[in-house]
């Protein structure tokens, strides 16, 4: 079926719905929402961490994934090596790197002047960075926080899948 008004196209295409056009590119055949458990990682290993609060949400659209996230970890545990937080519900695509807002956080010890951010750029992680101040950013090790951290941020990448 296909609905017309002025410049608007809506139509059934097969499998998806079309907007502005009945062709393959202008077809959403894959859209999904979900929640996924967000969780600290060390790149080097984690073990014993214990939380507090782990909860996740997604929308996939095609290929794009947009994540927001709320973590709390009230003991890290061991982790080693650059800090990340998993758990991605969809992988990253390798080529497409990308950058994600933190809207709060406890227990970092970041530079003065330096905020956290996200960099996502292959695997189901995002590395933790602190950027400002008078460097451009470093990536944050497991020593750069405190027993107990939290982080809520939202994240948007493209994925392969």
């Amino acid at each position: 079926a296909t609905i017309t008004s002025g410049n608007l196209v809506i139509a059934t295409a097969g499998k998806g719905l079309a907007l502005g056009g009945t062709g393959a590119a202008n077809t959403l055949t894959d859209f999904e929402t979900g929640s996924w458990t967000p969780v600290y990682q060390g790149a080097g290993g984690t073990s014993g961490g214990a939380y507090g609060a782990q909860s996740g949400t997604y929308t996939k659209i095609g290929q794009l994934v947009h994540l927001q996230a709320y973590v709390q970890a009230t003991n890290k545990g061991t982790l080693t090596g650059s800090l990340k937080i998993g758990g991605f519900p969809f992988t990253v695509n390798p080529t497409n790197q990308s950058a994600g807002a933190i809207g709060y956080q406890i227990g970092y010890n970041l530079g003065s002047g330096h905020n956290l951010a996200l960099w996502v750029y292959s695997g189901d992680f995002a590395y933790l960075y602190q950027a400002g101040g008078t460097s451009n950013s470093a990536g944050l090790t497991t020593g750069d926080t405190d027993t107990a951290i939290i982080t809520a941020f939202s994240i948007t990448y493209h994925t392969n899948q």
